[in-house]
């Protein structure tokens, strides 16, 4: 039996305020304590959406293989700041280009389920994903300390193709109404990057 469906998720956005702190090493003619605290502040913005393709196929009375197909779009930017504080170690940093991709992701789940007969449902899953970028813009960043003539300019690194492979059993206890999930994702990029992320969620429902 097959479900097909079509789900076009709304757009999400962030914001925030971040404040930082940061002590800076100084002779002790300028400062008695032998440091200085350089202060900075700035606002942080992420916005983006998706849309998903996929279909539910029962290929046995206990299994479930959703197949899937995902375009997400998402876009961030920092303002830039100016740190005080300090005499001549003050920051000036500059997000000089904000940073977007779209993203092409295919891949597909398989899930089960076991009930037990003392009330216990698990349902293990295995999953397999692959993103791929189809165009957007890095970041770019300068700082620049006080009185320096030349600023430090950083680009972020851009990831084309990532790989997720993954593993994860959801318990669910109905009379005590207690979740459980235990989970697994391998993920490798095709910069080289590779990451083992495990993970243990407990939910409990009033």
């Amino acid at each position: 039996m097959y479900y097909h469906y079509l789900n076009v998720l709304g757009s999400t956005f962030g914001s925030s305020a971040v404040k930082n702190n940061s002590k800076r090493l100084v002779s002790k003619i300028t400062d008695k304590n032998g440091f200085q605290t350089a202060s900075g502040k700035y606002n942080s913005a992420y916005y983006g959406g998706q849309i998903l393709v996929a279909y539910d196929a029962k290929i046995l009375d206990t299994m479930l293989l959703t197949p899937q197909i995902r375009l997400r779009y998402s876009a961030s930017n920092n303002t830039g700041y100016t740190e005080t504080g300090t005499t001549n170690q003050n920051l000036v940093v500059k997000n000089t280009k904000a940073s977007n991709d779209t993203q092409g992701i295919i891949g597909a789940r398989l899930q089960s389920s076991y009930n037990s007969q003392q009330g216990v449902l698990m349902i293990p899953e295995a999953h397999a994903f692959l993103y791929q970028s189809l165009g957007g813009n890095q970041g770019t960043v300068s700082a620049q300390l006080s009185g320096m003539p030349i600023p430090f300019v950083g680009t972020s690194i851009k990831i084309n193709t990532l790989w997720n492979l993954g593993l994860s059993v959801n318990v669910k206890q109905n009379q005590t109404k207690r979740n459980m999930v235990l989970a697994y994702d391998a993920i490798m990029a095709s910069n080289g990057y590779k990451a083992n992320v495990g993970s243990l969620k407990v939910r409990v429902n009033f």
